[in-house]
């Protein structure tokens, strides 16, 4: 049964999508079901194109405030890292689950850490009710733990990461000596003289991956909780003074130049050591794009930034956070079945996020499994829904039971008769009967039909911006001083984009089908020009970096 209270309220406001025809009198062999599949999910390319219009003229209104426009969140990230950067340097991560803290040195020599250190946590239950106002002193608490370690020179000279789980915070020796890295440009903590500790200041990036309203580089006040957190505590507050406040009552005098989430991170992680790094793309559970735009095409910009007290020029660039999972929020170019409409229906916000819905992997292995259903009740795949002979039913059935970890194996099997499958199979519906061969197939093609449709979907979007950004001229060529030529048989100036996320980087089935559809999109030329780098857990070192720039710029630090 189709969920009609969203059919209808789809419907009414012009949204499209495909019923893929379900009929119990005459039912249909699974060839011909899939066909239907086959047809709306291989996205044609001249849908594609359409979608990424479509994304162009969102992006547009949004950075002029206009309604029907992308969000196009303005991250007063105007200060970037050149490479340059030294000293000794502190990144916060916190998300849904776990908080990671970073510590690095960042060396003379451009782009070098010399050393580094990222502990992680998950986050305690207790933090996940906002009322009681634990969560950012629990932050500060674990994060003095790390600052402890390095500012009494504790901490060798190596690259390896250490995770510290629970681990109880020491406070002890907080006036032992606090050393000072050599050769640094920034110095944040100083020598022992006459038995005293003189001032320490260490500077910190915070990657907050929740709504904020951000007027400067360094503030943004809270707008709503998402995720598994719950009360109003802290909404309307300005994040940064409270976590701010939250150290000094630790005796800690932090500063915290930066705000940002994942996606500018991610960006930010990537550019540090390539500068030419122009875009961020989250694809994983979730999925968000943030790129360098020019400040003077952000019409809703306040005249000047806010920084030292006073105000101030921006930079010439800006890293705006689309939030693209939101992108034809009226269905109208996206390529949308009825399953898309259940998972749409059942979830936390029904009717908006349509884009990343269909790309996302939290949603992915949804589809696949209510296509599954669906040939199992129409055309007796594993002998039909509700019978005994593979032992059918609640599994099946059953919201989520099929996850895109599952999706992702059965797409790249490559195992004799499918053996891979078969097993995932039994898993994930608790059939009791070992699935044919034949039916093995059928799951895995909609299994890739589904990740195919993500992978163009994105691809489109991916495509938009960089034609966006060679318009904006904020293309690598322009910022190493280049130009760009039209001549084609020279080849485009390489376009870096930083990526995160599990399906990126676990999924290398997908990676081939959205470069594929990055190729028909762009060209071949264009598109190998296009180099999806990744940065695995890169959000942290972003933090960091960008805490790192801010101070290195002529912005005082407070």
């Amino acid at each position: 049964m189709l969920p009609w209270a969203a059919a209808a309220g789809l419907l009414a406001s012009g949204a499209a999508f495909k019923l893929i025809t379900r009929s119990t009198s005459d039912r249909k062999n699974q060839d011909e079901i899939l066909d239907e599949y086959r047809s709306l999910f291989n996205v044609p390319k001249d849908k594609l194109e359409d979608l990424k219009a479509t994304m162009l003229t969102e992006m547009d209104l949004g950075l002029h405030g206009k309604k029907g426009g992308l969000m196009m969140l303005p991250s007063y990230v105007d200060i970037l890292p050149t490479g340059n950067e030294q000293g000794e340097f502190y990144g916060l991560d916190l998300g849904g689950t776990n908080l990671r803290v970073l510590w690095v040195r960042l060396g003379a020599e451009k782009g070098t850490i010399e050393a580094q250190d990222v502990s992680e946590w998950p986050i305690p239950e207790e933090c996940y009710d906002s009322d009681n106002r634990r969560l950012l002193k629990w932050v500060a608490e674990r994060t003095e733990e790390v600052i402890n370690r390095h500012r009494h020179g504790h901490q060798e000279s190596n690259n390896e990461e250490t995770s510290h789980h629970h681990q109880e915070s020491n406070n002890k020796d907080s006036s032992s000596t606090a050393t000072s890295t050599e050769n640094n440009n920034i110095t944040n903590s100083s020598s022992c003289q006459n038995g005293q500790s003189t001032e320490f200041k260490p500077i910190i990036g915070f990657c907050f991956s929740f709504a904020c309203e951000q007027t400067s580089l360094g503030d943004g006040k809270l707008l709503l909780w998402t995720k598994s957190f719950r009360g109003t505590g802290l909404i309307g507050e300005d994040v940064v003074s409270v976590l701010k406040s939250a150290f000094a009552a630790r005796g800690i005098d932090a500063q915290i130049p930066a705000l940002m989430n994942d996606t500018v991170a991610t960006l930010i992680a990537l550019k540090y050591a390539e500068p030419s790094t122009q875009v961020g793309i989250i694809l994983g559970t979730g999925t968000n794009c943030a790129y360098l735009e020019k400040t003077e095409r952000i019409a809703k910009l306040p005249r000047a930034a806010k920084g030292a007290g006073a105000s101030r020029a921006y930079g010439p660039l800006m890293v705006i956070n689309t939030e693209w999972g939101d992108l034809d929020n009226a269905g109208n170019a996206l390529p949308r079945c009825e399953e898309d409409l259940w998972v749409d229906f059942s979830s936390a916000n029904p009717g908006h996020g349509l884009f990343e819905k269909l790309i996302a992997g939290l949603y992915m292995g949804e589809v696949a499994r209510r296509i599954v259903l669906k040939l199992a009740e129409i055309t007796g795949l594993f002998g039909g829904f509700g019978t005994s002979s593979h032992g059918i039913g609640s599994l099946l059935a059953t919201e989520g039971s099929f996850g895109s970890a599952s999706l992702a194996a059965v797409d790249q099997d490559t195992s004799k008769n499918l053996e891979t499958t078969a097993t995932t199979l039994q898993n994930a519906f608790g059939l009791k009967k070992k699935p044919s061969k034949r039916e093995c197939e059928v799951v895995k093609e909609i299994c890739g039909l589904v990740s195919k449709r993500s992978a163009r979907l994105c691809a489109a979007a991916i495509a938009a911006i960089v034609e966006r950004c060679s318009e904006s001229s904020t293309s690598a060529a322009a910022d190493a001083n280049t130009t760009t030529t039209t001549d084609n048989s020279e080849a485009p100036a390489p376009f870096v984009i930083a990526v995160d996320g599990s399906v990126f980087s676990k999924y290398p089935a997908y990676q081939v089908k959205l470069k594929d559809a990055l190729v028909e999109l762009l060209g071949s030329a264009r598109a190998e020009a296009v180099q999806l780098k990744l940065v695995d857990g890169g959000s942290v070192a972003g933090a960091a970096y960008l805490a790192a720039a801010a101070a290195n710029s002529s912005e005082k630090l407070e």
